[in-house]
């Protein structure tokens, strides 16, 4: 087999363990975590939902609606509301006027109310205004419509604190901004609500549009126009609206939020005005929080920022984008680790390929290391980006229109308080700017620049103990306790590589045109651990089921050792998406991957257990049958080789902060809910032996709790000689793991 390598490199010497322990050991607290815990116990949250589009009258039907009352009760449901829903065919006149009279009487001083109306609403003769329920007939209003005074009445009556109407109603069709829904009643309001509820006491009343205009359905998302962007802002888009981030969305953040949004895609989809509404009674709790937005996992965070983004690059019909790694800016708040170097280019991929999946083919993505590298070549900074336009930017010819910039606002464990701008490179100022706030989980552990033994965290479905991962943080690297069970090796020429022990970190020297293997050692407690942990075992035959298993994701400089789908198909600079239902998706060496992406290997564990890396998995033969989810395989691999950074390929200068680092994850096994990507090694080649082994590929197992996690980095001669610190030399006989300081 022909020999390739694919080289790597050592960076100048940083010392990443301070930062990370002053980051988990941060004091104080984000404005956004009281708000995350729930309501107080005096406080009672209700929201009435009414929804119709399927009416019995077929000239009445509007699409969505069903979609638009789902996804608010699943976001105020999050944000501690009991919520009550009609939709369709059960939001007869009977039914809503029965749950408002009913439901209204009981409220009280502690009640937060919000009413949610989304529907036809028209006016008849006479100038009274009814709400259609799905049974109604045009014709007979007085009959079967809902006078909307008879709601403000009930409304008005209720003892709630807090009242927050919204109206979703006077519908057109989104595809043809001229066609009626209403038939013979009539094409829009053409009344204003004003009149109805400005002297209601305590009333907030946030209305689709004004009179004489429509409200629009927006088939793009499968949702009304205002409902959209009323969901978007109840989500946390809305924070921050003239003021501070804090985790609260106010009834007039909401407004504003959703006014502006509104307005920008009716006047650039559909050519027409609308322009949403507010009445404000006397005493109406303008700045109470609508609802208090939890912070969310750091994915689903992530992904409704792309959404966000998709949209307003649409709406400005921006051809070209690129998204920049996040970084810290000027203000920064808390000790952000190691320059969040991990956790800035995992955000910023994750945008990078959700932007991919929203383009609705009305942009590009240009691929973020190539505009990095173009911005290093040219000398533009992040500062710069955001002073003054940028114009020319062009990569092959494709001129780059947009920019997305992320900034780490503020960490105090487990939240990171993020700020996504939207620069549009000729423009004078930013364009858009999104605040959220993401907990990190148990997952995002390893994003973070620590070595830690996780064995005794707890229960894997509890809280995080963040203060006991801070004095981990704070602590020794776990290699410099002997009977710490999992370690990882640097080999050359068949011998371990002596270390320095720094805080939290573990130095290694390794010098230019150096190849070398890594070394997986598991003790014999490990065994016991794996058994506590649940972690299944092997019941092939009588010998094997004795053997534990364990899973181990490895990456060296932020690429996988296994092969990996890609994330994005790359034509020319550009990023394509890639469809996550294809089955026989080309698989990739030596990819940029975060660690729990990665795919992972299989070790069983009888006893003492040792397993070696010789390099980057770069092609896999089956050598025989499957049985059982097991195949026998022949893995190609390529070497790891060290050179120096000005070797390396240009593109590759985007994970330089990251290159110099070795990381593994040490997780149990758990049974697959479908087939999976991990190889066992059975006989692993001895360092310096051809470049190929034997194992087995395995899609019945998934790794499931992270026992362990470990970072070996990698330095110069010259460098790791300068440290400060006893040189270890790591003993390498079977059955022990002794150090011999130095």
């Amino acid at each position: 087999m022909t020999q390739r390598t694919i080289r790597t490199f050592f960076p100048g010497l940083l010392l990443w363990g301070v930062a990370v322990a002053n980051f988990l050991a941060a004091s104080g607290s984000l404005g956004v975590e009281g708000a995350s815990s729930g309501t107080s116990d005096e406080e009672i949250r209700l929201a009435i939902l009414v929804g119709i589009g399927e009416y019995r009258e077929p000239a009445l039907r509007l699409p969505y609606i069903a979609a638009d009352v789902a996804e608010l009760k699943k976001v105020l449901e999050a944000s501690e509301y009991s919520v009550l829903a009609l939709v369709d065919h059960q939001a007869t006149k009977e039914a809503i006027e029965a749950l408002l009279q009913e439901r209204l009487k009981r409220c009280d001083g502690r009640t937060i109310l919000l009413l949610y109306c989304n529907g036809h609403a028209v006016v008849d003769s006479s100038g009274q205004v009814f709400f259609l329920p799905v049974d109604a007939d045009p014709q007979r209003l007085q009959q079967t419509g809902i006078p909307v005074h008879w709601i403000k009445q009930l409304i008005e009556r209720t003892a709630a604190k807090a009242k927050f109407l919204f109206l979703d109603t006077c519908h057109a069709a989104g595809g043809d901004p001229e066609s009626s829904q209403l038939a013979e009643v009539g094409k829009s309001l053409p009344v204003s609500v004003h009149p109805l509820f400005e002297n209601t006491p305590g009333v907030y009343v946030l209305a689709s549009c004004q009179k004489h205009q429509k409200s629009y359905i927006w088939p793009l998302k499968g949702h009304s126009l205002f409902t959209y962007w009323l969901l978007q802002g109840l989500k946390g888009q809305a924070d921050g609206i003239g003021g501070s981030v804090d985790g609260c969305i106010t009834a007039d953040e909401l407004f504003f939020y959703t006014q502006k949004r509104v307005m920008e895609v009716a006047e650039t989809e559909f050519k027409r005005e609308q322009v949403p509404d507010r009445i404000v009674g006397p005493g109406a709790a303008n700045n109470l929080p609508v609802v208090r937005v939890r912070p969310r996992g750091l994915d689903q965070t992530l992904s409704e920022i792309s959404e966000e983004l998709a949209t307003v690059l649409q709406l400005h019909h921006r051809r070209v984008v690129a998204v920049l790694d996040f970084a810290p800016p000027s203000h920064f708040r808390g000790s952000l680790p190691t320059g969040g170097i991990e956790l800035s280019r995992y955000c910023a991929a994750k945008i990078e390929e959700w932007l991919t999946q929203r383009t609705g083919g009305r942009f590009e993505v240009v691929l973020r290391e190539v505009v990095q590298d173009l911005l290093r070549r040219e000398g533009i900074t992040t500062a710069e980006i955001l002073r003054c336009p940028l114009s020319d930017l062009q990569i092959d010819g494709y001129p780059v229109e947009a920019l997305v910039l992320g900034f780490f606002e503020e960490w105090t464990p487990p939240h990171v308080q993020l700020r996504v701008c939207l620069r549009i490179t000729r423009a004078p100022s930013v364009s858009s700017e999104i605040c959220r706030t993401a907990v990190l989980e148990r997952s995002n552990l390893s994003l973070l620049d620590l070595s830690a033994d996780l064995c005794s965290l707890g229960n894997p479905i509890s809280p995080l103990p963040w203060e006991i991962i801070a004095e981990r943080a704070a602590g020794p690297h776990p290699m410099s306790d002997p009977n710490f069970p999992f370690r990882v090796y640097v080999l050359v020429d068949g011998r371990r590589r002596p270390g320095k022990f720094v805080g939290n970190d573990l130095f290694v020297p390794l010098g230019p045109k150096e190849v070398y293997q890594l070394e997986l050692e598991v003790l014999d407690q490990a065994k016991e651990l794996l058994t506590e942990w649940g972690s299944i075992r092997s019941d092939a035959d009588s010998e094997s089921s004795q053997e534990g298993i364990l899973m181990v994701r490895v990456l060296v400089d932020g690429l996988s050792t296994m092969l990996e789908p890609p994330r994005l198909v790359r034509e020319g600079p550009l990023a394509k998406a890639i469809n996550p239902e294809e089955k026989n998706r080309e698989l990739c060496p030596a990819q940029p991957t975060s660690l729990e992406e990665a795919s992972p290997w299989v070790f069983p564990v009888r006893g003492y257990t040792r397993r070696y890396i010789p390099g980057f998995v770069s092609r896999i033969e089956r050598t025989g049958q499957a049985s059982a989810g097991v195949t026998p395989i022949t893995l190609h691999y390529r070497q790891f080789e060290v050179v120096e950074a000005k070797h390396l390929h240009s593109e590759r200068w985007d994970y330089s902060e990251q290159l110099g680092i070795i990381t593994a994850g040490f997780y149990t096994a758990a049974p697959a809910k479908s087939p999976t990507r991990s190889v066992q090694a059975d006989v692993a080649t001895k360092p310096g032996a051809e470049q190929k082994l034997e194992g087995r590929a395995r899609v019945d197992l998934r790794p499931d709790h992270l026992l362990a996690l470990i970072k070996v980095r990698y330095l110069s001669r010259e460098a790791w000689e300068a440290l400060k610190a006893p040189v270890v030399e790591f003993d390498s006989k079977k059955g022990t793991s002794g150090r011999r300081p130095r």
